[in-house]
């Protein structure tokens, strides 16, 4: 049972931290765009 519990735990801890890099990629797309326009 404990490791199941384990693993439930791991995965939404990798799941969170694929959330955070997708998060990010994102912010970094949105401040490129930003840069751009401001550069204009």
């Amino acid at each position: 049972m404990a490791a199941l519990e384990k693993k439930i735990v791991n995965a939404k801890q990798f799941n969170r931290k694929v959330e955070l890099n997708a998060e990010i990629k994102l912010l970094r797309k949105e401040l490129r765009e930003l840069w751009q326009c401001l550069l204009k």
